[in-house]
Parts: structure tokens; C-alpha cells; sequence
């Protein structure tokens, strides 16, 4: 027995979700729609830097619109449970499964470990063209090896992952399964628009967000045999059925991932200012820093050293840089608390003019240093001196 689409239902779940996603990455491709949707919405919401999105409402979207998507993990993995020891809800024990294998491979496995950690894309608060140091790459456009991981959003994922339940439902409550899918769709938009708006992701990689989690939802549909499933259906167990022994270790083992999952993927984001107390550490003033990420230097009328965090973690999971006078200047080191499964860290010294030595440790990935500093030597990769008239 063949599991094909009928006619009309592959056009619209098939065809115009395809035609749409390329036609609009058509337009990401041959525009810069990315850069300028991005100071439209900037300009909308009266945002002048990234930092004024990771307070109020925007914050509250990004930490809390995950939610839902967990929650409906853990009553996918009771409806299994369920599902298997009660004969009259035994039909959703094989819709149960296909709602977590959407999160499990859509979420987590394709959108998580294949692209957004291999893809390389940088964030648009890495882009030159955005206020970062690093060269803008348009949607699809691969970086491979480098730290960018901006392709896809995966925040705006666990939103989409409701198209699950809205194709699930289709044929038996139509209205409801309406409902779900325009639902899922301002859920999974609004996540990824706080995370537009705080230099996270492009407007491109949400619309590809999406995409996976439609495809990966209709693709699972059709492979678990529910593209006709309705749950007035029930599949009686025999009267002699016991539950199997390996059942209950296995529904507390599926919480305790799914909950331990959500509880080491909550966004963690900050941002803060150390002026330094003096304008001068010596002659050269001498500057250490020893922290995993990004260095850029810049000149500027106020000294200070600006930090930028953002990933994902336990709750209260931080990273910060602790500044320490030292007998040869001024030393700046990584302190890190929590769990942290994703991290991005940078910092940008300000200095005034003066003569300048800059000390690496190798956990420094890059030192972005340009004008207006004069005789730079670098001939010591992990030492830099200048001079900033």
C-alpha cells in the first residue's frame, strides 16, 4: 500500500510551501532584503542598538515563546505512555511519537546540529553592515568552519513546530487544525522577530525556519502512516495486554531528556560597559585578555572595554570578564557560571590615543584592529603594539 499525496492536498501542502520559500529566497538572494527589512523593523520599533531589544517585550518573546514547544514534548511523551497502557487512548500512542520525532529532527537534529553549527553564516551584529567586523553573507551562501551561526533561527523552530499538530489534525477537525497552523505561524514569527530584532538572526533564516519545520512536519506525517488519522479511530488492545517492563524506565527517561533539553536551551544574552578608572596602565599601556571569543579594538574619547554575550544555558548561566590591575597593566579573564551549551562572546576595547601594547591569550579567536592606529607590529601573533594619535 502507497502513502502519496493525493492531488489536492499535495498542492497546498506541498507545492505553494515550496513555490513560496523559493520565491522569497530568491529575493533574499538577488537583494539585500536581509539588511533592509532589518533597519525597517529597527526604525518601527524605535531600537537604536541591539541591547534596547534584549529588555521589555522583545525579551520576554525570546525567553518564554520556547515554552510552549517543550510542553507540548512532555504531553507527547504522557500521550505515548498513555497511548500504550490504556486500550481506549491507544490510538494517539503513534501520533505521540510523530510529534516528538518533529521536534527531536526538525528542532533539534537538522535546524541545531546539521546547519546552524555547521553553516557558518555570521549573525547580523557580527555584519559590517550592521555595526559588526564580519563580511555579510546572503541566505544559503555556506561559511564552513568559521563560529557565525545564524542559519537557521533556531528559537523561531520550536514556534513552527505546531505545524505538526495542525497537519496531524487536518482531516478529522479542520477548524482546530487551522487554528494550530496560524497559530504556529505568529508563534514561530514572533520568536523570530525578537530574535531579528536582537541581531540573532536574519529575516531569511526565520522563512527558512519555518520551512524545515513544514517539510519536516509533512515528511514525518506521511512516513508514520497519519495522513489520514483520525482520532475517533481507536486500535483495541487485547484484554490479556500487560504493560511492558521496559515502558515506565523509558517514559521517565524521554521526560528527563526532554526536560533536562529545555532546561540547558534558554536564551542567555548580556551586555555591559567597564570604564576604566585611568587612562593610562604605563608606557605602553599594556592591555591582557584572556577569554574564548572576539577582540576588536577602536578608538574612542572614553577608555573602556565594551562586552557582548549571547547564547544558550541553564537559567542563570552568565559569562563575564573580570578586570584585574596587574604589575604590567590592566588584565581582563573570561569567568564563565552555569551550564552553556552555546556561546558567543565578544568584546570591544575603546582606548584614547596614546601607545599601546595588547596581550592574547590563544583562546582569543580574532583581533579586528584598523584605523585610525599607526605602527602596528605584528610580529608577535599574540602580542599587538600601536599607536593611536
Amino acid at each position: 500500500m502507497t502513502y502519496l499525496p493525493q492531488p489536492a492536498r499535495l498542492w497546498w501542502q506541498l507545492l505553494i510551501p515550496l513555490g513560496f520559500l523559493i520565491a522569497v529566497t530568491w529575493i533574499f538572494r538577488t537583494t539585500t532584503a536581509d539588511i533592509d527589512m532589518i533597519h525597517s523593523l529597527r526604525a518601527t520599533f524605535g531600537l537604536k542598538s541591539w541591547e534596547d531589544a534584549n529588555v521589555g517585550v522583545w525579551s520576554h518573546v525570546k525567553n518564554y515563546g520556547v515554552i510552549p514547544a517543550f510542553l507540548l514534548a512532555i504531553m507527547a511523551v504522557m500521550g505515548v505512555a498513555i497511548g500504550m497502557t490504556h486500550r481506549k487512548f491507544s490510538q494517539w500512542t503513534r501520533p505521540s511519537f510523530y510529534v516528538i520525532a518533529v521536534f527531536l529532527l526538525g528542532s533539534g537534529l537538522i535546524t541545531n546540529v546539521l546547519l546552524k553549527d555547521q553553516w557558518g553564516r555570521p549573525r547580523p551584529k557580527q555584519v559590517i553592515a550592521l555595526g559588526g567586523t564580519e563580511p555579510f553573507l546572503k541566505v544559503l551562501e555556506p561559511n564552513f568552519g568559521k563560529a557565525g551561526k545564524s542559519f537557521p533561527s533556531g528559537h523561531a523552530t520550536t514556534g513552527y513546530v505546531f505545524f505538526s499538530l495542525g497537519l496531524l489534525l487536518w482531516r478529522s477537525r479542520r477548524r482546530l487544525a487551522i487554528g494550530l497552523l496560524i497559530s504556529a505561524s505568529i508563534l514561530g514569527t514572533l520568536v523570530g522577530l525578537a530574535r531579528v530584532l536582537q541581531g540573532g538572526h536574519f529575516p531569511s533564516d526565520v522563512v527558512w525556519a519555518a520551512a524545515i519545520m513544514w517539510f519536516t512536519s509533512l515528511g514525518l506525517l506521511y512516513a508514520f502512516r497519519l495522513q489520514n488519522f483520525t482520532e475517533r479511530v481507536a486500535v483495541e488492545l487485547p484484554e490479556n495486554s500487560r504493560r511492558p517492563k521496559w515502558l515506565a524506565p523509558a517514559i521517565i527517561a524521554g521526560l528527563a531528556v526532554i526536560i533536562g533539553s529545555g532546561l540547558v536551551s534558554i536564551p542567555r544574552s548580556q551586555s555591559a560597559v567597564v570604564l576604566f578608572e585611568k587612562a593610562d596602565y604605563g608606557n605602553p599601556s599594556v592591555f591582557e585578555f584572556d577569554f574564548d571569543g572576539i577582540l576588536q579594538v577602536v578608538a574612542s574619547e572614553k577608555a573602556g572595554l565594551e562586552i557582548d554575550f549571547e547564547g544558550v544555558g541553564s537559567p542563570r548561566s552568565s559569562v563575564s570578564i573580570k578586570l584585574s590591575q596587574t604589575s604590567a597593566g590592566l588584565m581582563g579573564k573570561e569567568r564563565r557560571s552555569g551550564i552553556l551549551t552555546e556561546r558567543n562572546l565578544s568584546g570591544k576595547l575603546r582606548l584614547r590615543p596614546g601607545h599601546y601594547r595588547v596581550k592574547i591569550s590563544p583562546a582569543v579567536r580574532t583581533v579586528k584592529l584598523g584605523e585610525p592606529f599607526q605602527n602596528i607590529d605584528r610580529s608577535n601573533p599574540r602580542e599587538l603594539t600601536f599607536d593611536l594619535p
